[in-house]
Parts: C-alpha cells; sequence; structure tokens
C-alpha cells in the first residue's frame, strides 16, 4: 500500500512533525482497513486541519460575496420566468469560469401558479365598507421595489374562486386556533378566515382551514409579528411597511414536496404520464387564498364585533391579541342573522401553467466516485430576494469560486496507483482533487414547494441511495449574527470542529491595526447563548432543500445560518441588496463565514480518510423524540383508557424504546 501510505502521509504532513509520520502512517492504515469494513466511524482527529482544509478556509472574500450578491438581486428571479432562467445561465457560466470541471443545466417540466386577479373587500355593514389596495409601495431609495416586472402579493396556489361569506379572525391559523374556536361555538363551515402570519406554514393554516370546511382564506402580517410594534419600517428601520404583504406558496407539502402532479417521479421535459391532474392534486388547496398588508387588514379587524378576544381566556391563552390592540379590542366575529356580522368578498384568480425550471449542478470528480458529498441551495426568489435566498446563493457561488482556486493550485495529491489518471498521457487536475466527489447544486422554484431540489432527487434516487453522503442545505444563510444549526445528530462532530476553526466576524486583527482577541464561531455561541456544545445542533424539520434527501432517502443534512430578530421584510418587495447591506450583514462578513464553515465542513466530509459520523448523539435525540411521543401517548391513555388503538400504540412504543436503548450501546461501544 504505498501509494495509499504516500498520499495520506502528505495529507497531514503539513500539520504533522516528520519524524512521527512511521507509526502515524500505520496507525492511520489501520484505520482505513476498518472504515473499509464499516464505511464509517470514527471522531474528527484530534489534530491541526489538513492543509487544504486550510487552504480552503483561508479563500472565502467578503468583496466577492457582496459582488456575488448584487450579481443575484439586479432583477428578479422568480421561477418559471425569463429572470430565473437568466439567473441559472450566470451561475452556470461562473461555475465555469471558476473552474468547476462539470457544470449542466437541469430542466424539468412542472406546474407553476400565477396570479391573474384578486380582490378583497370588506361589502358589509356599509358604514365600514373597503377595498383593499393589495399594493405594495415603493421605495424611492431603493431601485429593487421599482422594477417592473414585481409579481404582486399572491399565495402560489390559491384555488380560482370567487367568494362572499362572513369574516371570522383565526388568529395564527393554527389547529389549536381552529378547534378553540370550534369549541366556543364559533361556526367556522362556509364562512372566511381571516389569519396572520407566523408560527406555522400559510399551507398549514389554509389546510386546517379546508378541514373545517370553510370557503376561503385572508393572510395578513400582524405588525406585533414584523411590523411597526417591532420598530421601524423600511427604508428606516428593518421591519414591514403597512403596505408590505408577504407572498409565498400555500402547496400542502406535508403530504409531499416538489410537482404537485408527479409525486416519486421526476418531471423531466417530455414526461407522458402524470399520477395527478390539477384537478385532483391533494396538496393543492381547493379555496381562495390572499395576502394582505397590516395596512389592509387592520379596517376589516376594526369592524369585526361578537366574541371579545379579552373576554376569553382560552383565546388569549393562544394569544389572539396582535399589534392593534392599543387601538381598539380584537374580536372574533359576529355570524348567522346578527346585523353586526362582516361579509366580505374575496376573489381570486391563479394562472395554473406547465413552466420550465432550471437547476444548476457542478461536479468535482473525487478519487472515490462511489461517495458524493452534495451541498446546495435554493436560486428562486419571490422578487429579488436579497436575503432570500440569495445571501444563500452568494455563500454557494464563494464556495465554488474557493474549490475553483483549490482545483488550479500546485500541490495536489498524485492520482491513485493503477486508476484512470494514472495511466501514461493522462491528465489530472494539478491541485486540489477531494478524495469523493463533491456536488454543487442550484436549486430552482423551491418557493413553489421545494421543486427543484425535489425533481432532482427524484431523477437521481437510485444512484444518490448508494453514493450519497451528505446534504449541507445554504438557504439563508445571514439574516442576523448568532449560529443556528440544525442538522443530523450524525453530523454534530464535523460541524462544532469546522465551526471552532472559524474566526467569529469582527473578532479578527484587522490589517494594520491593534491586536485583537480572536474568537471562533463556536466559542462566540456559547459565550452568547451560555449553552453547552452538545446543544449547538437542533433537528432538522422541513420546508428547504435538504427535505428530499433527509425525509425521502435518509441521507444525513444540515442547514446552518446566522440569524436574528431584524428580518422583518421576507418574501416582499424589500427584501432587497440594500435591505441586506443596511440592515443585515454591511460587510459581507457573515455571509463569508458561513461560506467557511459550509465548505470547511464539505472538505471534511470528502477528503477525511475516514467519514467523521457521530451516532452517540444520534441516539440521544432519538431518545429525546422518544421521550416526547411517550408523553404524549401516556396522556392519552390516561384520558382513555379503554381505547385499544392507544394500548396497541404504547406495546408498539416498548418496541421502540427498546431499539433506541440497543442503538444507543452499540453507538456507544463504536465510539
Amino acid at each position: 500500500m504505498p501509494g495509499m501510505c504516500g498520499r495520506i502521509k502528505y495529507y497531514w504532513s503539513k500539520s504533522t512533525p516528520a519524524g512521527k509520520m512511521g507509526w502515524v502512517c500505520a496507525a492511520v492504515l489501520v484505520v482505513v482497513v476498518i472504515a473499509v469494513a464499516l464505511t464509517v466511524g470514527q471522531r474528527i482527529p484530534a489534530r491541526p486541519p489538513s492543509f487544504w482544509l486550510q487552504e480552503f478556509l483561508r479563500l472565502p472574500d467578503p468583496e466577492h460575496v457582496g459582488q456575488h450578491l448584487r450579481s443575484y438581486t439586479q432583477y428578479t428571479t422568480l421561477a418559471g420566468t425569463d429572470g430565473g432562467r437568466r439567473a441559472a445561465e450566470m451561475t452556470r457560466d461562473k461555475w465555469l469560469s471558476f473552474g468547476i470541471p462539470e457544470v449542466e443545466l437541469v430542466p424539468f417540466e412542472v406546474l407553476l401558479a400565477y396570479p391573474l386577479h384578486r380582490q378583497v373587500e370588506l361589502v358589509q355593514p356599509a358604514q365600514f365598507a373597503y377595498k383593499a389596495q393589495l399594493h405594495e409601495g415603493t421605495v424611492a431609495s431603493d431601485p429593487a421595489t421599482q422594477l417592473p416586472d414585481i409579481v404582486p402579493a399572491y399565495n402560489a396556489y390559491s384555488a380560482s374562486a370567487d367568494v362572499t361569506a362572513q369574516l371570522i379572525y383565526v388568529n395564527y391559523g393554527r389547529k389549536e386556533d381552529f378547534d378553540a374556536l370550534h369549541e366556543l361555538g364559533v361556526p367556522l363551515s362556509g364562512k372566511i378566515a381571516l389569519a396572520r402570519y407566523g408560527k406555522n406554514f400559510r399551507g398549514l393554516k389554509a389546510m386546517v382551514a379546508q378541514s373545517y370546511n370553510m370557503s376561503g382564506l385572508i393572510i395578513y402580517s400582524d405588525p406585533a409579528d414584523d411590523g411597526f410594534k417591532r420598530g421601524n419600517a423600511y427604508p428606516d428601520g428593518p421591519f414591514r411597511s403597512n403596505t408590505s404583504a408577504q407572498r409565498g406558496s400555500t402547496q400542502y407539502i406535508s403530504y409531499f414536496s416538489g410537482d404537485p402532479l408527479t409525486p416519486g417521479v421526476a418531471a423531466v421535459p417530455g414526461l407522458e404520464q402524470r399520477q395527478f391532474t390539477q384537478q385532483d392534486a391533494p396538496t393543492l388547496p381547493k379555496l381562495p387564498i390572499q395576502p394582505i398588508s397590516y395596512g389592509d387588514a387592520e379596517p376589516f379587524l376594526r369592524a369585526l364585533r361578537g366574541m371579545r378576544v379579552a373576554d376569553q381566556p382560552k383565546l388569549k391563552a393562544l394569544d389572539f391579541e396582535g399589534g392593534f390592540s392599543d387601538s381598539f379590542d380584537y374580536h372574533v366575529g359576529a355570524f348567522g342573522a346578527s346585523l353586526d356580522a362582516v361579509t366580505v368578498r374575496l376573489n381570486v384568480k391563479t394562472n395554473f401553467t406547465m413552466a420550465t425550471i432550471w437547476d444548476v449542478v457542478g461536479t468535482i470528480r473525487g478519487y472515490d466516485d462511489d461517495r458524493h458529498v452534495l451541498m446546495g441551495g435554493h436560486r428562486d426568489a419571490w422578487v429579488t430576494g436579497g436575503v432570500d435566498p440569495h445571501t444563500g446563493s452568494s455563500t454557494l457561488m464563494e464556495i465554488a469560486r474557493s474549490f475553483g482556486r483549490m482545483l488550479q493550485q500546485d500541490g495536489g495529491m498524485p492520482p491513485l496507483p493503477g486508476s484512470r489518471e494514472d495511466r501514461p498521457g493522462a491528465s489530472h487536475a494539478r491541485g486540489w482533487r477531494p478524495r469523493r466527489t463533491i456536488k454543487l447544486c442550484s436549486w430552482d422554484a423551491e418557493e413553489f414547494g421545494l421543486l427543484g431540489s425535489v425533481e432532482w432527487v427524484e431523477k437521481h434516487q437510485d444512484e444518490l441511495r448508494k453514493k450519497a453522503v451528505a446534504y449541507l442545505n445554504v438557504d439563508i444563510s445571514a439574516e442576523g449574527t448568532l449560529l443556528k444549526v440544525h442538522a443530523s445528530p450524525s453530523l454534530s462532530d464535523v460541524i462544532e470542529a469546522v465551526a471552532d476553526m472559524v474566526t467569529y466576524p469582527g473578532t479578527e486583527t484587522p490589517k494594520g491595526g491593534e491586536n485583537k482577541p480572536v474568537t471562533s464561531v463556536l466559542s462566540k455561541w456559547r459565550e452568547t447563548t451560555g449553552k453547552n456544545v452538545s446543544a449547538l445542533v437542533e433537528p432538522l424539520g422541513s420546508g428547504s432543500d435538504y427535505t428530499a434527501f433527509l425525509q425521502f432517502l435518509g441521507v444525513a443534512a444540515t442547514d446552518i445560518r446566522f440569524v436574528g430578530p431584524n428580518y422583518g421584510v421576507y418574501h416582499s418587495s424589500y427584501d432587497s441588496y440594500d435591505f441586506v447591506k443596511k440592515f443585515i450583514d454591511p460587510k459581507f462578513e457573515f455571509m463569508t463565514t458561513i461560506s467557511r464553515i459550509m465548505g470547511g465542513v464539505a472538505v471534511m466530509l470528502a477528503d477525511l480518510p475516514v467519514l467523521p459520523f457521530e451516532f452517540v448523539p444520534y441516539g440521544r435525540m432519538m431518545r429525546e423524540y422518544y421521550n416526547t411521543i411517550a408523553a404524549s401517548v401516556d396522556e392519552s391513555a390516561t384520558k382513555e383508557p379503554s381505547n385499544q388503538e392507544i394500548k396497541t400504540l404504547q406495546s408498539h412504543m416498548a418496541t421502540l424504546d427498546a431499539a433506541i436503548a440497543k442503538f444507543s450501546g452499540q453507538a456507544a461501544d463504536f465510539d
């Protein structure tokens, strides 16, 4: 094994004393043999990072990140439009110019939806008559708000319908909100719901309203959540103005994500058979839905009478009172024959159309092309998408630029003896070449329901099940200054290791300046939160492009970003380059830091001889999940002691308990 030993020697020689190389090589060879048998194995080695990891960490640059953000936010990038295609082609061309060896545009034909007509009008009582403006004001100082092709505020996949019915205020539109109203005797069937954004996905608000047979849904942004109660409105502050409404999809992605017509099957161009039509697709809402601003919502809320929220402890406990409570009392709404009942007309027409979306996939072939480390994020936005998604798009672009630099540097490892690259006359990169293949993925149509990533995963699912090591998601990378990590527990060690290698923005020594203490991102997180490092990694949910990898294929995944309290223009035209520069990341340092962390994790996963998976945290997190579920089951059993289904569930829980205990024990032994 002289070739293997030589490459391992080279890999670690930058940080290991030369005199120790003999026993280091022998020890590493033992580890490699174990790795071949077990595929994955040990903790991150307790030694300095490799040459190529050090090299990568120094490459991401804030100036380049700012340039990427400027490039992405000059025009709208709505999926299925010319802007969306233009952004895909720009991404492809830049990756190629950086030196990424293989880059392709991957098209899919999917069902998208755009607004044709929107009308929300209070028609009764006559003294409160009001027609919602449904117009997002421009900002003179921000050209992004003045672009001619900005799509008006709408909820994608809303049903087309013209309904007139009484209005009922349903708070955040959570199941517990609807259930509380039902228990208090408020009739919901046939009514139009007025809900505020927050606490749950907008598609779930529509799903629950539909389950109660409501005839329509209006969703507004309450000033308590992201408006004047939080601070000044953009451009004077980072919060939503009284004319701004949140765009967004209302597809029922808790059933399945991706193209609504082709679950489990890639919607490739020319696909002849689709499982569903627009009429019977289970993820498409059956009621009309329209978002409005809090400026438009105020007249509706003021007009409501009937049950007063302040008089109902159950509703107060659910936080039914919003940001207008200083000006007027919140009411649920009168109903039936009451003269105080508010009647509303909701008229929505949606253009459902088959459209082409474009993923961009770049590949850096590793020596072991049977193992793939994937990294991606979405590129489509409702308007120009300064924070969402282009802090992430720019982060991914900078990772691609840095990888390209490494590929072209001198000092790369020699090819494997006997490999195709080792043949006489064969060519290979003169710089870095990863041990495992890396794929960079820029997804389209995420905003509509994760369409680009899901369709690509469905197309390549057989290969991914065999080869995918992990998927690293780069969605929003910076909306604040506090590190937030959601990941599969098996990735805990590698994330912690890299976060402890990367300097927190603003703590490094400025050029020519006085010495300042250098603080790692991990140290800053511990200092800010006061938590133990074991609490750094939180569980993944859904709602971004890791979903298909984690929940469909079972591939370990992560989503890492900086979060904060001042992102109040989500899914509006005000989410722009100027907004990011003024309120989120003025020096582009936090986006650059995520480039270093995510790219560093990718380099370690791609280059370490043994995959740095850790399964003790996995057992610990499964135990936490189990305890939560078990408590709920036991509570149900106490309420319904004779319920046979609950008794059966308890027996299954006992089996699960034993399986988790066995897994945790074996993980500890392996560790």
